[in-house]
């Protein structure tokens, strides 16, 4: 079900060994909930990019699988940054990109929560 994940996963970890001469392994010295914090922290201007850049009108879903490529929308002003869409999605009140209607904006507040999260662990604060 999930071979492709797996292959390209796997390519990853390959890409990783060229790069830094290991795997990624356990007890390496590194604080994973930072690594893991960076990461997400990624992972959310990504995804408010391809909300920003996507046009749902474009996406087709069978059983989670998009038939149709999404086609970029027309940019009005290149300039603008995605850090400003996020930044204006956190202050609005409970990220009040709720009203957007695209099949990434569940994944876009997933992962404004999973980095909210890895920030209070890392601050030592409870959950």
């Amino acid at each position: 079900m999930y071979s492709e994940l797996a292959r390209h996963l796997s390519e990853r970890a390959e890409m990783g060994m060229r790069k830094y001469g290991t795997h990624l392994s356990f007890y390496n010295r590194r604080n994973p909930y930072i690594d893991a914090y960076q990461e997400t922290l990624d992972l959310i201007m990504y995804l408010r990019q391809v909300i920003e850049e996507t046009d749902v009108r474009y996406f087709v879903e069978v059983d989670y699988h998009v038939v149709q490529e999404p086609k970029p929308r027309p940019q009005p002003d290149r300039r603008r940054h995605v850090l400003t869409h996020v930044l204006s999605d956190l202050l609005l009140d409970d990220i009040g990109i709720h009203y957007i209607e695209h099949p990434f904006v569940s994944l876009y507040v997933d992962a404004i929560r999973m980095a909210e999260k890895f920030r209070l662990t890392i601050e030592g604060q409870k959950l």
